[in-house]
C-alpha cells in the first residue's frame, strides 16, 4: 500500500512537471495566435510602433518587467487594443515571457 501510494505521488508529480513545462511552451502558440489580433501580428513586424521581438533595441526605452506588461495589455496602450475581457491574463504572461525571451 505505501508502495503504491509512493509511486502515485511520483506520477502526480511527473505529469504536473509536464503540465508546467508545455504552460511554458504554450506561450509561443499564444503569442502567434492566441488572441485577436494575435501579439504576432503587430510585434513580428513592428506595426504602428510595436517593439519587435527578437530586437532588443528595440524594447531599450520600454519596460521589460512581465508584470507591468500584463496590465498594460489588458489596459491597452498606443495602438495596441485593449484586451481586458478578450484575453487570459494566465495566457498573456505567457506570450510576453515568451516575447521577452526572445531578447536575451
Amino acid at each position: 500500500m505505501k508502495r503504491l501510494m509512493l509511486t502515485s505521488v511520483a506520477a502526480i508529480g511527473l505529469v504536473a512537471g509536464g503540465i508546467g513545462a508545455a504552460a511554458a511552451d504554450d506561450g509561443e502558440a499564444i503569442y502567434k495566435g492566441g488572441t485577436a489580433p494575435s501579439c504576432a501580428s503587430c510585434h513580428d513586424r513592428g506595426i504602428a510602433g510595436a517593439p519587435k521581438i527578437n530586437e532588443p533595441d528595440d524594447w531599450a526605452d520600454r519596460p521589460t518587467d512581465a508584470d507591468e506588461l500584463v496590465e498594460s495589455t489588458l489596459s491597452g496602450k498606443g495602438a495596441m487594443p485593449r484586451y481586458e475581457g478578450r484575453a487570459d491574463p494566465d495566457e498573456l504572461m505567457a506570450a510576453i515571457r515568451y516575447m521577452l525571451s526572445t531578447l536575451e
